[in-house]
């Protein structure tokens, strides 16, 4: 993966995978690959006014994290998945338990 390459990995705390649809999220934790490792370089809120804001909103998250080029989650609807790997953003369901096992998995 090329530097600079932004990874979004969905959490319920900042610390940990979220387990439930990326979507609704309370948290968002952004990477940033660096010379073949990840950053961690910021946090963003829920999509919209408040978390949960119900599946199909697949477009809202993508203008949320419009600069990710990689969505991580511990689950992702078939259909969500599908349009945004249409849109060229890369998805991957993982069983790492910490967002940063997270984002090194999306690297391989």
């Amino acid at each position: 993966m090329e530097d600079g390459t932004r990874i979004a990995v969905a959490s319920d705390d900042g610390r940990s995978v979220r387990r439930k649809h990326f979507g609704s999220a309370p948290v968002y934790v952004i990477f940033e690959v660096r010379d073949g490792r990840v950053a961690r370089v910021e946090e963003r809120g829920a999509v919209g006014e408040r978390p949960g804001h119900g599946h199909g909103e697949a477009l809202a998250v993508l203008e949320h994290l419009r600069d990710c080029a990689v969505f991580v989650g511990g689950s992702m609807g078939r259909r969500s998945r599908e349009l945004l790997e249409s849109r060229g953003v890369r998805t991957v369901v993982t069983g790492a338990a910490t967002v940063e096992a997270a984002a090194r998995d999306a690297l391989g």
